[in-house]
């Protein structure tokens, strides 16, 4: 009698803690920068899985309001690098939007929303481990490079590089995708992917006295 108790017991854990094995998506930082003076502008995020299972990441939904709350920016299809990607629990992805509304010529953001919809049928990417350093070369030549081997025994393709810059604070500050198409990577083949940044976002942040401090980079190629 006893085993059998203790079987059942043992049935209802492991239900149990399927049952509540899930993915979670969670915005872990944001920012949305407006150019003075001008049209434009850019949103950045962090998006991680904050659960305990693997989940799919579709594509996100930005929503800027106006100092009357009205709605002056709504991009209901803002992408990751990769896009549709799945997310292992601690996996994140980044997120950028480059904004051009006329309207951000004469009104400005004041409070925006930032959400990521999940994804039924993601594709799977495996992570090659990289270096990365960023050049600010005052207001032009700046850019942010990532090197990565390929360290497996066979050809990898469908490579995805991202990369962020943070502040002093650790809020973001810069963020860049490059999906690198038609390039196959050699066993042993080393790569440097070189992302330029926009010399307004330079002079945005010498106006705004911010320091870039750190840099984050992520390589990933698909697995089939």
């Amino acid at each position: 009698m006893k085993k059998m108790a203790a079987l059942v017991l043992a049935m209802i854990c492991i239900f149990t803690s399927s049952a509540f094995a899930a993915g979670k998506l969670k915005v872990i930082s944001k920012n949305l920068i407006e150019f003075d003076g001008d049209d434009t502008g850019y949103f950045f995020a962090k998006v991680q899985n904050v659960g305990d299972a693997a989940i799919g990441v579709r594509t996100g939904k930005l929503v800027g309001f106006s100092e009357n709350d009205e709605i002056i920016i709504s991009e209901s299809i803002v992408y990751s690098t990769p896009s549709y990607i799945r997310l292992e629990p601690g996996e994140y992805v980044y997120v950028t939007e480059y904004l051009w509304e006329p309207i951000l010529e004469t009104e400005d953001v004041v409070d925006y929303k930032f959400s990521m919809e999940t994804y039924a049928n993601p594709q799977r990417y495996e992570i090659i481990p990289c270096e990365v350093r960023y050049e600010l070369d005052g207001q032009y030549n700046s850019y942010v490079s990532v090197t990565f081997t390929n360290t497996a025994d066979k050809e990898q393709e469908g490579i995805h590089v991202s990369v962020a810059l943070t502040d002093e604070e650790d809020h973001l500050v810069f963020v860049d995708g490059n999906a690198i198409n038609g390039v196959v990577v050699h066993p042993g083949s080393t790569i440097t992917v070189k992302m330029s940044i926009d010399s307004r976002i330079i002079e945005y942040y010498n106006n705004h006295e911010t320091k870039i401090v750190n840099a984050d980079a992520i390589v990933r190629y698909s697995v089939k």
